[in-house]
């Protein structure tokens, strides 16, 4: 039962980190609006507002910043904080993610087609092409255990070959969510109540078995050579 409840603080940790980003983008997108009212280009206020939220700002000036863009979205939108950021995109707002480090990188020119979004869909696409892989080259019937440990192993190995750097939580999270997906569609674990998967997931998270870590770290190598020999639009 511990396990499940390690699994929850994991989610909702998650949650929140994502959360949190969606706030940081309101309040960008707020700012923004504000830039462009005060006669700067889209350009010009991008270069302002990605500012906010990383070292480059302050705390004073982040609590200012929530502060003015609640007390507007309090005002006119009923505290609705979606129009603000659908009409700053509309007119340009391109710093937009909620991530600072990937929004720098998009502002500075270090990657001009960078994405948070579909660059974690692209991780799972390579993941899930590496996993049906493995498995299939192991040449026996991988039992439930093995088949979730080679999905952290993939997810792991892709996301070394990969601009996607997440955290600890959030690479707990992805691993849960690419081993559920990868899971219910090999048919697996059918009709099994969402405490039993939890279970089953935290068993591969703590165990300390060295067959088990040996095959992780196999799938693991196999998808970053997979990934790094992948070809790449540039």
């Amino acid at each position: 039962m511990w396990v499940i409840l390690v699994l929850a603080v994991v989610v909702l940790a998650f949650f929140w980190r994502s959360n949190q980003r969606r706030a940081h983008r309101f309040v960008r997108a707020v700012h923004f609006l504000d830039e462009l009212d005060r006669g700067a280009t889209s350009n010009e206020a991008n270069g302002v507002v990605i500012k906010l939220f990383t070292k480059h700002s302050t705390v004073d000036a982040d609590a200012d910043a929530i502060q003015f863009a609640t007390g507007i979205a309090q005002k006119f939108t009923n505290g609705n904080q979606l129009p603000w950021i659908h009409e700053a995109r509309e007119k340009g707002f391109s710093v937009d993610t909620g991530n600072s480090q990937f929004d720098l990188a998009h502002k500075s020119g270090l990657d001009q087609s960078i994405d948070a979004d579909n660059m974690k869909k692209a991780v799972y696409l390579g993941a899930h092409l590496a996993h049906v892989r493995f498995v299939e080259s192991v040449g026996r019937e991988l039992d439930d255990l093995e088949f979730v440990a080679a999905a952290f192993g993939v997810l792991d190995g892709t996301i070394q070959a990969s601009p996607v750097k997440p955290n600890h939580v959030d690479m707990l999270a992805m691993g849960s969510t690419f081993a559920l997906r990868q899971l219910k569609g090999a048919g697996r674990m059918i009709g099994a109540q969402p405490g039993e998967i939890g279970d089953l997931i935290g068993r591969v998270l703590v165990s300390e078995c060295v067959d088990l870590e040996d095959l992780r770290n196999e799938s693991s190598r196999m998808a970053f050579s997979m990934s790094s020999a992948a070809p790449t639009n540039g």
